[in-house]
């Protein structure tokens, strides 16, 4: 699982672990990219002959095509309860339906966010919302559940993050989570003890990945990270 705050190089990562695994001679289904096509999530029997399926939350499709486009844009003031209860549930319907069926027949999953998203998240823009109350969400559950054998966390200064954000050059509408503060406030959680020793507890080691490098380095070094891992 490939995590860390908004603009901070996920996609870049991932897209850097996908041609290490590739170099491998791994094939690889991306999830997110039959979504926008199909306009739905793939069968297990659709990605059957794939050893790898790359995910990513929220989907782009059903429960998690409405997190995107709707519940949070700017100016859609949706409560962070609900939004919390939406990624549970886009979460739900994406292990049930593609992670849990590839792990079962032994693929590897590379997932873009997932349950340490919302961990970090909901609560952040909600004081009211607990932790425990993130966790006992059904779909945050089964991913703790199925919590990953490795977290990588893109690691970036907040500042540097706003920048680059700003400068996407397909950005079309402004995410409610896009704001320097607030940004800040996600960094120290995801740097915090309690993070590491709640995934720890999972089983799931942690990697904190700097990504305050140029796209080149960023990918050099996730591509020595993922055949690294993969040895293990």
């Amino acid at each position: 699982m490939v995590d860390g705050i908004d603009g901070s190089g996920k996609r870049t990562i991932v897209e850097a672990m996908r041609e290490a695994m590739e170099s491998k001679g791994k094939k690889c289904f991306d999830v997110g990219e039959w979504c926008k096509l199909h306009h739905e999530l793939p069968t297990a029997e659709q990605m059957r002959e794939a050893s790898v399926i790359i995910g990513v939350e929220p989907t782009y499709a059903w429960t998690g095509a409405a997190i995107r486009y709707e519940m949070v844009r700017e100016g859609r003031e949706y409560h962070p309860r609900d939004i919390a209860n939406a990624f549970a549930l886009d979460r739900l319907v994406l292990y049930k339906r593609c992670y849990l069926p590839a792990l079962e027949r032994g693929a590897t999953v590379l997932a873009e966010r997932g349950v340490s998203s919302s961990i970090i998240y909901q609560p952040a823009a909600d004081a009211s919302i607990t932790l425990e109350e993130i966790l006992s969400l059904t779909g945050n559950a089964m991913a703790m559940r199925h919590a990953p054998d490795h977290l990588i966390v893109a690691s970036l200064d907040p500042i540097i993050a706003m920048d680059r954000l700003t400068r996407r050059a397909n950005k079309q509408d402004e995410h409610i989570y896009e704001k320097e503060a607030f940004l800040r406030l996600l960094n120290e959680r995801y740097t915090s003890d309690w993070f590491r020793e709640l995934f720890t507890s999972h089983g799931t080691k942690l990697h904190f990945l700097n990504s305050n490098k140029t796209i080149n380095d960023v990918r050099s070094d996730a591509k020595i990270l993922c055949l690294s891992l993969l040895e293990k």
